[in-house]
């Protein structure tokens, strides 16, 4: 396996991440907005993020040939085949997510039980934020997804 295929793995699997983000970017400003002048503006970010994702997609075999340059020998792993770093990274990725996301939904918890349990602690309009929970809710199924599924997917990807 060379470097560039490496690097185009890698790069893939942001890709992927970056999709993902500006999809639930998109959707949520879309339905959260009301439809006013300013509505494209809420909707810019998780369109620029797609596109991003898109072109690196595209541009990943380029791009890693690029960062791997003259250093590109082949065989330089010889121990594991492409199938099987398709899914460490996959993996990976899955534990990236649900680390990402952990942190948010124990702090929304926290936040939600002490309100629960003393409202007249915390000041006043301050609340506990259903989208926030969700945002993170939504990445841990997806990281816990993709750990799950690594194997599958990567036989799909090597093809």
């Amino acid at each position: 396996m060379r470097p560039s295929q490496i690097t185009k793995i890698i790069l893939r699997l942001f890709s992927l991440f970056w999709f993902l983000t500006g999809s639930i970017h998109f959707i949520s400003s879309f339905l959260a907005e009301q439809r006013n002048q300013g509505y494209w503006f809420f909707l810019f970010p998780g369109i620029a993020m797609l596109a991003i994702s898109v072109f690196l997609w595209i541009a990943s075999p380029f791009l890693g040939k690029l960062i791997c340059g003259s250093d590109d020998e082949p065989n330089v792993l010889r121990e594991i085949s492409y199938e099987q770093f398709v899914t460490a990274m996959l993996v990976g990725l899955g534990v990236y997510f649900c680390l990402s996301s952990f942190g948010g939904i124990f702090n929304w918890l926290h936040f939600f039980a002490i309100e629960r349990s003393n409202p007249g602690m915390l000041p006043e309009g301050l609340s506990a934020r259903y989208y926030n929970l969700s945002k993170d809710a939504v990445t841990f199924g997806a990281g816990v997804f993709v750990i799950a599924t690594a194997r599958k997917w990567s036989a799909r990807l090597s093809k």
